[in-house]
């Protein structure tokens, strides 16, 4: 049984073996925490590998001891976007790309018809009529 710091219930008969298992429950549980020597060797073998602050301002030194100069900044960012396409190079391959797809057909409803055998002209006109509705819908207007 775990520790259940409800029991027992207010108003209800004490019942000695219940208590009995949740004090039982309780101990275990603070027999299970570490004890304050253990917390304390814990902290202390943490902080103990930290560096001190010169080993920190070296290291901090090194890293910006090869930093970039300005110059060297702006060739770089320039030699990056000196082959990027231009804006109407941009625009056209998008402009492209939407055209090369078809158009929402959410609009156009479905066709729930039951066909009969041999289908009627009305069905079949009425199928031919559907399928170039749907044509046209899918058609993008350059």
């Amino acid at each position: 049984m775990s520790f259940h710091a409800d029991l027992p219930v207010n108003g209800t008969k004490t019942d000695a073996n219940l208590l009995r298992e949740n004090f039982n429950a309780l101990k275990d549980e603070i027999d299970a925490a570490p004890t304050t020597q253990q917390v304390t060797d814990a902290i202390n073998s943490a902080v103990a590998d930290k560096p001190t602050t010169g080993a920190m301002n070296t290291a901090i030194n090194n890293a910006v001891a090869d930093k970039p100069t300005t110059q060297q900044v702006t060739d770089a960012i320039n030699g990056a976007v000196a082959d990027r396409p231009t804006n109407d190079a941009m625009t056209l391959a998008v402009s492209d790309a939407i055209n090369g797809t078809p158009r929402n057909v959410d609009s156009i409803g479905t066709l729930d018809i039951v066909m009969s055998d041999p289908p009627t002209q009305g069905e079949v006109q009425l199928l031919l009529d559907n399928y170039n509705n749907l044509v046209r819908a899918l058609r993008r207007n350059i």
